[in-house]
């Protein structure tokens, strides 16, 4: 989930040459890109315990895993709607992920290593923005090579 949270980061200059995006929408768009899976992870965190609670756990969290993929799908489509969309739903899983991800972790864990577990499920997102930072570290900082739009695939 934390690679889905710094993906965008590395690439905020590339998105308006990719999408075509001019004068004033420029800075609408990025911000709507940035913030708007914050607001549905905060806005779907109420509601994952309850899920979670009804469905269970594992499933919940596969389903959320569903939804991250469905999501990313969506932002492969070269269309700022369609960019906006998978952000939104990316959102949604990520409020699940980082209100039950952390709990189904631990529970699975031997009791002693569940300590372990929380730290380094909090570690590993922290590596996940990080991991996202250095491989958009290789974009072109030249907009004239980027014809191809190779880092979409």
């Amino acid at each position: 989930m934390a690679y889905y949270i710094g993906n965008f980061n590395t690439m905020l200059n590339h998105l308006p040459y990719i999408f075509n995006w001019q004068g004033p929408d420029i800075d609408l768009y990025i911000n709507l890109i940035n913030s708007l899976p914050q607001v549905t992870a905060a806005i779907s965190s109420f509601f994952a315990g309850r899920l979670a609670t009804e469905y269970g756990r594992r499933k919940f969290l596969m389903a959320c895993a569903l939804i991250t993929s469905f999501g990313s799908i969506l932002t492969i489509i070269q269309s700022t709607i369609a960019l906006i969309i998978g952000r939104l739903i990316i959102g949604l899983s990520i409020g699940g992920w980082s209100s039950i991800g952390i709990l189904y972790t631990i529970e699975i864990s031997p009791s002693r290593y569940r300590g372990y577990a929380g730290i380094t499920y909090s570690l590993l997102f922290g590596i996940g923005i990080i991991t996202s930072m250095v491989i958009g570290y290789g974009l072109p900082a030249n907009f004239d090579d980027m014809e191809s739009n190779f880092w979409r695939f």
